[in-house]
C-alpha cells in the first residue's frame, strides 16, 4: 500500500512539474514575441528618423545646387573666370601647405 501511495505520488508531481515547465515556456515564447515586435518598431521607427534625415540632406544639396546655378548664370563669363584662380589658389594652399584644411 506504501509503494503505491508513493508511486501515485511521484505521478502527480512529475505532472505538476511537466505543466509547470510547459507554463514557464508558454510565458517565454509570449515574452520573446513581444521583444521582436519591441524590437521591430524602434528599427522601423529608426530607419524612419534616417530616411528623413537623409531626405532633408538631399533638400539642402539640391538648394546649393540651384543656388550655384543661379550665380553661375547671372555672372558673365569674365566674372566667372577670374573667381577660378583664386579657387585653385585656395586649393593649392591648402594642398602645398602639408596638410589639407577642412572646413
Amino acid at each position: 500500500m506504501v509503494v503505491r501511495k508513493e508511486w501515485a505520488a511521484i505521478r502527480i508531481q512529475t505532472a505538476f512539474r511537466g505543466l509547470l515547465a510547459r507554463r514557464g515556456l508558454r510565458a517565454l515564447r509570449a515574452l520573446v514575441r513581444l521583444q521582436a515586435i519591441v524590437r521591430g518598431r524602434q528599427v522601423r521607427k529608426q530607419a524612419a528618423v534616417t530616411l528623413q534625415r537623409m531626405q532633408a540632406l538631399v533638400r539642402v544639396q539640391a538648394r546649393v545646387m540651384a543656388q550655384s546655378v543661379n550665380i553661375s548664370s547671372e555672372q558673365s563669363v569674365p566674372e566667372q573666370l577670374q573667381i577660378l584662380p583664386d579657387s585653385i589658389k585656395q586649393a593649392e594652399d591648402g594642398v602645398i601647405g602639408g596638410e589639407l584644411r577642412s572646413k
